[in-house]
């Protein structure tokens, strides 16, 4: 960045460098910020405890991005009286402009996630007195209502100050209570360790008595979880893009019209923490097996069907009937899947790409996502470029 002149706009930014939230977070703010010349950004190293920055008291600039945790850290801010967004949402704050992550999305897609697998028992485990973590938690719920299921809750205290083994027996008197096989959904990455230490102690099976999702596909969690955990992939680096240019429309003295920014999820990272397909019929079963290993080849519904070893009509309809999808619809959604990935994470051409995704064609690859998706490929590519 440039170095500051009188000319220039002053930006601070509280936000953790600790967690993969924070840094993507980050990243999206300053790609933002790499268009405006006159920008001057000030940021300093940070952890998740909840600590007010002292060098607050004495800054003076013209706009500031912050995950606001308490009411001190809010109040010190709003002394500056200078455009203030929140990326956080805990303290809802009248007046004062907030951008999030979806939180209803992200509970949404983690109950479309499990009950495609076609789990019929469901829980969610998050923290007590957290806002986001109870919104998570209400809106999981109410997904899986609509469809006709229950689901129980597990919270704990957010504290650095707890007996880890009195959390893990609280944990296991509820596990042992739940009707299996259940899904799981978990706040965040951050807490899986808890849930799962408890099932791996005590020869509860992940996941076929517990599938387990949570929410950041942070990868300081997924490789050291055993089994590897899926994760709801949220998009904070574009959830700070949005941010940083709320907070320079708002600067220039255009005025906010008081809705708060809600950023959806990219999708699900599926790993083996939800492998598994729980529905009673074995043929079922066999064949979402069959299109998670080999949706990504040159497969068709009857080679599925001469897997399974029943006719095509009849596994068709058993199919619809359990999991409320179709055998060709699923495998398109894993090609899909993986067509994102791919434009998000690599250069790779539009052809490999298609190639690699089981698609013949790169006309016919490109018509299927942008039903899928409302966009083209190339569209979706340009959403996630790093500059």
């Amino acid at each position: 960045m440039n170095r500051p002149t009188p000319q220039s706009k002053r930006i601070s930014l509280i936000i953790e460098t600790s967690t993969e939230s924070g840094r993507n977070l980050l990243h999206g703010v300053m790609r933002y910020a790499r268009q405006k010349p006159d920008w001057f950004i000030h940021h300093e190293w940070r952890n998740t405890d909840v600590f007010t920055p002292q060098w607050l008291r004495f800054w003076h600039g013209d706009g500031m991005i912050a995950r606001l945790e308490t009411q001190e850290i809010a109040d010190l801010v709003l002394r500056r009286h200078v455009p203030v967004i929140d990326v956080l949402g805990n303290l809802n704050l009248p007046g004062i402009p907030s951008a999030q992550v979806d939180h209803e999305a992200i509970a949404a897609m983690a109950a479309d996630h499990l009950l495609g697998l076609g789990f019929r028992h469901f829980a969610y485990c998050g923290l007590k007195d957290v806002p986001w973590s109870i919104r998570r938690g209400e809106a999981f719920r109410a997904c899986l209502r609509a469809r006709g299921r229950d689901c129980r809750v597990h919270e704990w205290t957010a504290t650095d100050e707890y007996d880890w083994d009195e959390e893990v027996g609280a944990m296991l008197r509820f596990l042992v209570e739940l009707p299996r096989p259940c899904g799981i959904m978990l706040c965040n990455d951050h807490h899986s360790r808890l849930v799962m230490e408890t099932c791996n102690r005590h020869g509860m099976a992940i996941p076929d008595e517990f599938a387990v999702i949570g929410v950041d596909d942070d990868p300081t969690y997924y490789r050291i979880t055993d089994p590897p955990l899926t994760s709801i992939q949220t998009d904070d680096e574009n959830l700070g893009y949005c941010a940083a240019g709320l907070l320079d429309r708002i600067m220039d003295g255009k005025p906010w019209n008081g809705t708060p920014l809600a950023v959806p999820p990219r999708g699900v990272a599926a790993r083996t923490s939800t492998d598994v397909t729980s529905v009673s019929d074995d043929e079922v079963s066999r064949a979402a097996a069959y299109i998670r290993k080999y949706a990504l080849g040159d497969i068709s519904v009857d080679d599925i069907v001469r897997s399974v070893g029943i006719s095509r009509t009849l596994l068709q309809r058993r199919y619809r009937d359990q999991l409320g999808r179709t055998l060709h619809g699923d495998i398109l959604s894993v090609r899909l899947q993986e067509a994102r990935r791919l434009l998000e994470e690599t250069r790779m051409s539009m052809a490999g790409i298609a190639d690699q995704c089981g698609f013949t064609h790169q006309a016919h690859f490109a018509q299927v996502f942008r039903r899928r998706f409302d966009r083209t490929p190339l569209q979706h590519r340009r959403m996630y470029a790093k500059d």
